[in-house]
């Protein structure tokens, strides 16, 4: 069994399009959709992947700006200690951080992914190993890619322009049928909106994958710890 959780209370259209493109891949019947505040992580097995939706930056992953806090949060809500793999679902969450001490030329700090990759060990996750993207990430239908930031500009003109002027019936839509869940949702609801709002959005992804296949990094997109 795998897990995609939500670390925002309200995820938006973008969010739960990833979280049905994710149970797409992964196989419907071996991956649960839960949010963080509510989820139980005891019954994935050290096998399972944990994958983990939010936006973020190579300091942040949703609404945790310290990624030891969200390594207490995940250990609270019953990760097991033989956990062995996290895949950040988070833009930029393993980018290089900008700025380096002159002399020595280490980072002044590391990137969220390596933080909670260490918080995660130094309580006792001896094994684990955590995923992130080096610059903003895009989960699509058929794969993860992650956009060259100096193209960064480029690619949130072909969002804006898709989202604004040829797919925005779409994306009401899928915003009503996000706005129909209960507060309490349970991860049957979720896993049912989740693959909905994909569906119906798939054509802006489909189109905005066209646009942005010149901007992505075709190496060292992705870096684990």
């Amino acid at each position: 069994m795998h897990k995609v959780v939500f670390l925002d209370k309200d995820p938006d259209w973008i969010q739960f399009s990833n979280a049905g493109n994710l149970r797409n891949r992964l196989g419907l019947d071996s991956v649960e959709i839960e949010k963080l505040e509510t989820c139980n992580l005891s019954n994935l097995g050290s096998d399972g992947q944990l994958y983990l939706i939010a936006h973020g930056s190579p300091t942040s992953a949703g609404p945790f700006e310290r990624a030891s806090d969200l390594a207490t949060v995940l250990e609270q809500h019953g990760l097991a200690k033989t956990h062995k793999f996290i895949k950040l679902e988070t833009c930029s969450s393993a980018a290089d951080p900008d700025t380096r001490h002159e002399k020595s030329n280490i980072p002044h700090f590391f990137s969220f992914a390596h933080q909670l990759a260490l918080a995660l060990r130094a309580d006792g996750y001896a094994s684990i190993q955590v995923e992130g993207g080096t610059a903003p990430t895009v989960v699509m239908p058929g794969r993860d890619v992650v956009v060259d930031k100096s193209k960064l500009d480029q690619a949130a003109e072909a969002q804006a322009r898709l989202a604004l002027q040829a797919y925005p019936k779409e994306i009401s839509h899928a915003n009503h049928l996000i706005n129909s869940l209960p507060s309490n949702a349970n991860k049957g609801s979720l896993a049912l909106i989740a693959a909905q709002v994909q569906v119906t959005v798939a054509p802006f992804f489909t189109s905005f994958g066209k646009a942005t296949q010149p901007l992505l990094k075709t190496t060292g997109a992705w870096k684990t710890h």
